[in-house]
């Protein structure tokens, strides 16, 4: 009967420490960024992405009505890299263009990300977190 016990409290054990490898584990996908004077940072990988209310459909039609394309404005595709930090209450912060065509088209997708309302934040183990989020602003002319 005492090998039962031993058997079953060891089973008890290894499931108690597979959860808590597992909890360890999900705290480890978070990754933070500080800054050079340790003042804090922002996560670059979390559990839940930061994202515009209402998705991809409603960003894209946001770009869309927002965007200011410059009138000598000449390329049929183009792209633009931004960057920009989502915070805890959802609002944009240290945007910059990481790849840009020209400076008018770039401050042109620069004015739409001041235009933009507050996102829905990132998480971290359930917590609301900044995050630095990369978006693309991709221009097809027609």
């Amino acid at each position: 009967m005492s090998t039962i016990k031993s058997l079953f409290v060891s089973g008890l054990l290894l499931v108690s420490l597979n959860g808590w490898s597992q909890s360890e584990m999900k705290e480890e996908l978070c990754v933070i960024r500080l800054d050079s004077f340790g003042n804090g940072g922002h996560y670059s990988i979390v559990d839940s992405m930061p994202h515009f209310p209402g998705g991809n459909e409603l960003i894209n039609k946001f770009i869309l009505e927002n965007l200011k394309i410059p009138e000598d404005f000449i390329s049929w595709n183009s792209k633009v890299i931004t960057q920009f930090v989502v915070d805890t209450n959802g609002h944009l912060s240290d945007k910059k263009i990481i790849k840009g065509i020209n400076e008018d088209l770039n401050n042109a997708v620069l004015a739409v990300l001041d235009k933009m309302p507050p996102w829905v934040p990132g998480k971290c183990n359930g917590r609301l977190v900044p995050v630095v989020f990369v978006l693309p602003v991709i221009i097809e002319l027609q």
